[in-house]
């Protein structure tokens, strides 16, 4: 099951719960680094300045080593993911190099055309 941090989006949970139910192996990293965007934002909070840091080269170190983690001590054979919003554009990055073996997304933010290009689907 995944656990609940602070900030959390309970809806996040929720989804990983239902996956984890259905006897998938969930991993749920935290992408952001304990920055999340806070769900009731304060004044003056600038999305483009919060997303400054979190731009693929904060962000990929992140999911490489969980990946890492995954294949390496875990045993885990085929890696899906499933990417909404921000982790959208990971599924599409992930997918190309082969990194992970199957992707979900919806509502992608910040995708690149170039990462969609050569995507197929099945």
């Amino acid at each position: 099951m995944a656990r609940q941090t602070a900030e959390s989006n309970i809806l996040e949970i929720l989804i990983a719960d239902q996956f984890a139910s259905k006897g998938y192996f969930v991993v749920m990293p935290d992408l952001f680094n304990g920055d999340v965007v806070p769900i009731n934002r304060p004044e003056g909070f600038n999305i483009m300045d919060w997303v400054k840091n979190h731009l693929p080269l904060q962000t990929e170190p992140i999911i490489d080593t969980v990946l890492k983690e995954m294949c390496d001590n875990l045993a885990c054979e085929r890696i899906g993911g499933v990417g909404y919003c921000f982790g959208g554009k990971y599924i599409c990055r992930y997918l190309k190099p082969g990194k992970i073996d199957a992707g979900f997304t919806a509502h992608p933010t910040m995708v690149e055309t170039e990462e969609l290009q050569g995507l197929r689907a099945h």
